[in-house]
């Protein structure tokens, strides 16, 4: 009959699957992380897309996993270049820069695509809205101590890694800090007096 237990791979009968079991559509990774705050930087125009800076609120509660990479939201480092993964429905966890880090709330800064999936379900998201993340430790080789020299180079929207690695390697007091920005156009640019305060910050 078609509805006899079929065998698995190993010849032994298969466990019946239960009409509940199967509709059961498992949980997304990651944590509720709600949108508090949402900020145009670039406006679009012809030769342009626009970007924006999402400010969400740290979660409450850290995501529990075996991936020993996951951190909560208030332990990524800005300094090595971790990332937060924000989850997509029907796509997949996408790897964003935090560009800023505060003790209850971290930005998020990104351009928005043409039919982008990723950046265009959180242009789509409404202050009040909850999306899925995680921080994530990213696996390279690092070294905590302050540096003579730091050579960053960074092109386009890369700016939203760059800049808070280089912010925190001034601040833990590495001697010479140089950032280097490619960008299309001056209008593409951003963060001028974040740049500028830095910069007299760290003369």
């Amino acid at each position: 009959a078609d509805d006899a237990p079929k065998n698995d791979y190993n010849g032994h009968p298969a466990a019946r699957t239960t009409a509940a079991e199967a509709s059961f559509t498992p949980p997304p990774p990651g944590v509720p992380t709600q949108l508090i705050r949402k900020v145009l930087i670039v406006p679009p125009a012809e030769d342009r897309l626009p970007v924006y800076t999402l400010t969400f609120a740290i979660p409450e509660f850290s995501y529990q996993t075996d991936d020993k990479a996951v951190v909560p939201h208030s332990q990524v480092r800005l300094d090595r270049g971790d990332i937060v993964k924000m989850v997509i429905p029907n796509y997949k966890p996408k790897s964003y820069s935090i560009s800023e880090l505060r003790e209850t709330e971290f930005d998020v800064t990104m351009k928005v695509y043409p039919n982008g999936r990723a950046s265009g379900f959180l242009d789509r998201l409404k202050v009040g809205d909850t999306i899925h993340s995680f921080g994530k430790h990213v696996s390279r080789t690092y070294n905590n101590t302050p540096k003579s020299y730091v050579g960053i180079l960074v092109f386009g929207v890369g700016i939203t890694e760059g800049f808070p690695v280089a912010k925190a390697e001034l601040e833990k007091g590495s001697r010479q800090v140089v950032l280097v920005w490619a960008s299309r156009t001056m209008h593409d640019t951003f963060w001028h007096d974040k740049l500028r305060t830095l910069s007299e910050t760290f003369p």
